[in-house]
């Protein structure tokens, strides 16, 4: 333990070190450029939690000073929000807020859609995305629009199924829209489906295009889902304006090696982009 120890603060003191040296602040080496996740404004949106609809989608907001928050829900109008909830703060405090699924969860495919959810605060704050359906959930920290970028690598994982390709579990992601007009490029890892059984494919792999997207549209990217050594992993998106991207998987085991019922669960994370990455 005491071994442990001193090599912690040697460790630490040789941080600080070449930082005193190289004129660098140690407290500036944890965010890039100072980007942070606390904010005043975000946009989010929710992929699809299995087959079925989500039993519930959340907000959790967290603030260290008082706040007026309002939550934005662009629900399948035709241009602006369609519904604004308003939370206030006291200092030191987190809220859960419950969303309309039906308004707030994307589940069309490869179609512009008017889903996302806008978050604005008059003092930053840290925002969550929760997904719960029976037996399967995830939450992401969302990331501030200032946080968000033009070229995107997605993470995902191998297709999935319960016994047997007939219920076919995507990788997946997210695209959300913060301006109007945005042009987005899209070039996956693998082929990617425009219906819920994967038997209709909606681009190919390794072959690019391109979709515009209005102020608070998202577009959903699935995969096949009905074979196992698939992974869209490293699909590629760019976009001319700056996008949000969330990205994950539908459902799915870690390994999923079991040909049958295995224990699967949602997977979802607002990644950052490329120029965000550091070194």
């Amino acid at each position: 333990m005491e071994i442990s120890k001193r090599i912690l603060i040697r460790s630490c003191f040789a941080l600080m070190l070449l930082c005193t040296l190289c004129g660098v602040n140690p407290q500036s080496v944890q965010a890039q450029g100072g980007v942070s996740s606390l904010g005043t404004d975000f946009w989010m949106g929710f992929m699809p939690d299995y087959t079925f609809p989500a039993d519930y989608v959340r907000v959790f907001i967290c603030s260290g000073t008082a706040n007026h928050v309002v939550i934005q829900l662009y629900g399948g109008g035709n241009g602006g929000p369609i519904q604004s909830l308003t939370v206030d703060l006291p200092p030191n405090t987190a809220r859960t807020i419950t969303l309309d699924v039906a308004k707030a969860e994307t589940r069309v495919t490869e179609t512009p859609a008017y889903r996302a959810v806008h978050v604005t605060a008059t003092n930053p704050l840290a925002c969550y995305g929760f997904s719960n359906q029976y037996a399967t959930s995830d939450g992401f920290l969302a990331l501030p629009t200032p946080a968000l970028g033009n070229e995107y690598y997605t993470a995902n994982f191998n297709d999935d199924y319960y016994y047997s390709p007939s219920e076919p579990l995507a990788g997946e992601f997210l695209i959300v829209a913060p301006f109007d007009h945005t042009n987005v490029t899209i070039t996956t890892k693998n082929d990617t489906r425009i219906d819920p059984l994967g038997n209709i494919t909606g681009h190919s792999q390794g072959i690019p295009w391109t979709v515009e997207l209005m102020k608070g549209q998202t577009y959903l990217v699935q995969s096949i889902g009905r074979d196992k050594g698939a992974d869209i992993t490293g699909s590629h998106v760019t976009s001319d304006k700056p996008i949000g991207l969330i990205t994950g998987h539908q459902r799915c085991a870690i390994p999923n090696d079991d040909p049958n019922l295995t224990s699967k669960d949602l997977l979802a994370e607002m990644i950052p982009p490329l120029d965000k990455w550091g070194t």
